[in-house]
């Protein structure tokens, strides 16, 4: 497991409208990094796994999405999570729905969003490391 942090600086990304921002200091989760760490690791599917040459964050902070249609914390316009982020994530092609011919290897990012009060995990997101942007 990583060595949890809570969120130093603002981050946003392109996709889905999420920014994240640092939590207040006096901010206290129910969920342990621990917790939230195993609980994105009891996924179930193989994208998950932890790969050796993977590099990991367990990150505290609120969380904020304006887009609707994302699974995720919606219960105000901002949410503390633990956000599992994996970046150089080895992803197959054979594995893609559009199938490449050879298939080859391909390096992304993704984030598992884990609710800090209930632990509920809101899905794998994968993203290209150009994604982010941070202020």
């Amino acid at each position: 497991m990583p060595s949890p942090a809570r969120l130093a600086r603002s981050v946003s990304y392109d996709f889905n409208n999420i920014v994240l921002s640092p939590p207040s200091s006096t901010v206290q989760p129910r969920i342990s990094a621990a917790g939230a760490w195993q609980a994105v690791l009891r996924l179930p599917g193989i994208d998950h796994r932890l790969q050796l040459q993977a590099m990991y964050q367990l990150i505290l902070a609120d969380w904020n999405s304006t887009n609707p249609s994302v699974p995720s914390p919606r219960s105000g316009p901002r949410m503390l999570v633990w956000l599992v982020i994996a970046r150089h994530l080895w992803i197959s092609t054979l594995t893609n729905s559009n199938y490449v011919h050879p298939p080859r290897c391909i390096y992304e990012s993704a984030m598992w969003p884990v609710n800090a009060t209930s632990r509920l995990v809101y899905g794998q997101m994968a993203f290209p490391p150009r994604a982010e942007t941070f202020h």
